[in-house]
């Protein structure tokens, strides 16, 4: 992976396979994660989060995944797009699933058509994302997801700052 941009706000990776293009942004939500326990006056910590993974090939995307952290720094909605076939949501509290849909996009290419949806009726019936991932693949999504929270894991450590 090649570092193309490297600043305070956001940190940009390129990784090149054979036929595709990953492109992943951190993006620096240190000023929003932690602000509730923080004093007023105290700077914040760089919290860098992947944000956004853009596929390429040839030139065109082919995939988007696009999440929201909450102010504890964990996920909270997971958003996955392969441009043309479908489009899924994942909610998230605290690392047990809310709710998943899988919406694949019509042959019209107008509307959508549920393949799936899951949501979580009480809390004992929370199933952790991982282990929800792992369960069964739905349209190939569960890898994406996957290779998204392991690159997040990768490099939050690595982009840890200090106080600024």
């Amino acid at each position: 992976m090649e570092i193309i941009e490297n600043d305070k706000k956001e940190k940009v990776l390129i990784d090149k396979y054979d036929n595709f293009v990953k492109k992943y942004v951190f993006i620096n939500m240190g000023d929003y994660v932690g602000y509730k326990t923080r004093q007023w006056y105290e700077s914040a910590p760089d919290c860098f989060r992947l944000m956004i993974c853009d596929q390429f090939q040839d030139d065109k995307i082919v995939s988007h995944i696009e999440a929201l952290v909450d102010d504890s720094g964990e996920y909270s909605r997971i958003m996955v797009d392969k441009y043309g076939c479908f489009r899924r949501v994942i909610l998230i509290d605290k690392g047990m699933i809310l709710e998943d849909s899988v919406n694949k996009l019509s042959d019209n290419g107008f509307g959508d058509e549920v393949i799936k949806n899951f949501k979580s009726n009480n809390n004992f019936s929370k199933v952790k994302l991982r282990d929800y991932l792992q369960e069964d693949d739905i349209l190939e999504t569960n890898d994406f997801v996957l290779e998204f929270l392991d690159t997040n894991e990768k490099f939050k450590n690595e982009f840890k700052g200090k106080k600024r």
